[in-house]
């Protein structure tokens, strides 16, 4: 794949040309998903299973196609668009693994920083708050800590997991967390109708190939009838291999526009991958959201804990690993819900634009597929009334 990168400039536009191979592609939208969780990312094209079918125009065609269409959806996105994996993806010369620029984005994956791993330490140090001082250690050596002084720990996590829908039913839903939950149901619904279209649609593409095939089996059969006629002397035959050359124009006809309404029905696919993508984006929303209320529990718990202490001379000495952890808890749980609140206005923001560019990219492919059908419906009608004139009346 070839990608191009234009970006304006106090010097003028900036243009550069890159050589990217599909597994790139493949390496770039993980990428992605990591970096931007809750947003929707855009759906990369699918590869191709067949091997026989790589090296085919129609196929390199339907690839670059797709190609375009991804790479304009990111650019297109608020957030992508000014990203740095981008704009690497899009302009660094050479292979792109040996990028020290994308291996670092690579890395930058599994930072300690980003906003799902610092849940996963605060759960973590839930577990085992006496273990983990402020700051918190990295999510590994937590968890080899935790493996070591406990070796129950995983017993107990299970236990947590095993509460975490109740948890979930138990709590206070916001008007927005309501609407998303809606919205989220939405889109499984839709979902499941985008993929029923989509078979449909590759269906009416491989049925009117058929058709294509047997028009060409037709004028086959027909000029083989004509060379019979004007091999026993009755006729010249010039009827049938009239109407034989209608029915290979025809077939062509009838496979050019299947290409095209195909390429225009592209769409369905496009937003039957969308979906998933989109689903699970609402998904880390949930999760985080989980994941702040089971940190509020937990801190609910120790400073019940660390009030039962200060009453309690006989637990005087806990109250400095209680304050701790107290401690540490609070700074969980706002960074959690900093977490909730910001993937829950991603989701909202992204919901909206994937309500209008799908409305707007299935219209217009609804739009373009009813043009090519009608335009090719109208051809066919002139060449089968010009075939029809050729015969002879009964």
């Amino acid at each position: 794949a070839a990608g191009g990168w234009g970006g304006g400039g106090a010097g003028g536009d900036a243009r550069s040309r890159v050589l990217r191979r599909f597994k790139d592609v493949v390496s770039f939208s993980e990428l992605l998903t990591d970096l931007f969780p809750s947003h929707f990312v855009p759906p990369r094209p699918r590869r191709n299973a067949v091997q026989a079918r790589r090296m085919q125009l129609s196929f390199l065609e339907a690839r670059r196609a797709a190609l375009e269409r991804f790479l304009r959806r990111l650019v297109a996105h608020p957030a992508i668009q000014r990203s740095e994996a981008l704009a690497v993806f899009l302009t660094q010369q050479g292979e792109l693994r040996s990028s020290a620029a994308w291996q670092r984005l690579l890395a930058s994956r599994g930072a300690g920083g980003s906003g799902h791993l610092r849940g996963a330490k605060s759960l973590l140090a839930g577990l085992v708050p006496s273990l983990v001082p402020a700051p918190l250690r990295s999510a590994t050596e937590v968890q080899a800590v935790a493996v070591q002084g406990h070796p129950d720990i995983y017993r107990r996590l299970g236990e947590r997991l095993a509460t975490a829908r109740g948890l979930m039913a138990s709590i206070q839903v916001t008007p927005l967390e309501a609407s998303l939950r809606a919205e989220g149901a939405t889109l499984d619904e839709a979902h499941k109708a985008l993929v029923t279209m989509s078979a449909r649609s590759h269906s009416w593409v491989a049925a009117t190939g058929g058709v294509s095939a047997a028009l060409v089996q037709a004028s086959r059969a027909l000029n083989v009838l004509a060379s019979f006629e004007a091999e026993r002397g009755r006729r010249t035959g010039s009827e049938e291999a009239a109407l034989a050359d209608g029915c290979v124009r025809a077939s062509q006809l009838v496979a050019a526009a299947s290409e095209h309404a195909g390429a225009h029905l592209s769409q369905l696919d496009d937003y039957a991958s969308f979906m998933p993508l989109a689903l699970s984006a609402m998904a880390r929303r949930r999760g985080a959201l989980l994941l702040l209320s089971q940190l509020e529990a937990d801190l609910a718990g120790r400073r019940a804990r660390l009030a039962d202490a200060a009453s309690r001379p006989s637990l005087f000495a806990k109250r400095a690993e209680l304050q701790v952890a107290v401690s540490t808890l609070e700074g969980a749980v706002d960074a959690a819900r900093a977490e909730y609140r910001a993937a829950s206005e991603i989701n909202a923001q992204e919901l909206v634009s994937l309500r209008a560019s799908m409305r707007t990219d299935l219209c217009e492919a609804l739009r373009q597929f009813a043009l090519v059908q009608a335009a090719s419906a109208t051809k066919a009608a002139e060449l089968w009334h010009g075939a029809a004139r050729v015969l002879p009346p009964p």
